[in-house]
């Protein structure tokens, strides 16, 4: 079996193309090998023709999701300073719309490891079935 993990940066910022090259690309080699890709993304950029590639294509997706809107923007911005959880959340619901494979990676700092229940409960709420916590490390500043 070969594996391609996809991440880093935003690798949809790579566009639908490239990943179209991939799978084309990998396609002579799918009769000797099981060739399995994943896509670790922030969902920004994900739309209804993304989606259905990634699922006709057996991709598994993580998105990264910390939690209800309060707590995922307080980490996660874009270049304007704007929280992304609208913009995550729609990419949700399109890989649910999809049938896409998908988990949460949620990390946990200091502030969101104090409301547990809260993101848990949320996630679910969402339909999520699996989920990363992935623990963040926040140094003090030095004085």
């Amino acid at each position: 079996m070969a594996e391609f993990v996809w991440q880093g940066g935003e690798p949809t910022l790579l566009g639908l193309d490239f990943f179209k090259k991939v799978i084309r690309e990998q396609k002579p080699y799918t009769k000797e090998k099981t060739i399995r890709n994943s896509l670790q993304t922030n969902g920004t950029l994900l739309t209804d023709e993304w989606c259905a590639f990634l699922k006709k294509n057996n991709f598994m997706v993580g998105i990264s999701l910390d939690g209800p809107e309060d707590i995922h923007n307080a980490y996660r911005r874009d270049r304007s300073d704007w929280g992304t959880f609208d913009s995550v959340m729609r990419g949700l619901k399109l890989l649910q719309k999809h049938g896409v494979e998908y988990n949460v990676l949620a990390c946990v700092a200091r502030d969101t490891a104090k409301k547990p229940l809260e993101v848990y409960r949320f996630l679910k709420d969402e339909g999520v079935e699996f989920i990363q916590f992935t623990p963040v490390i926040e140094r003090m500043p030095m004085k």
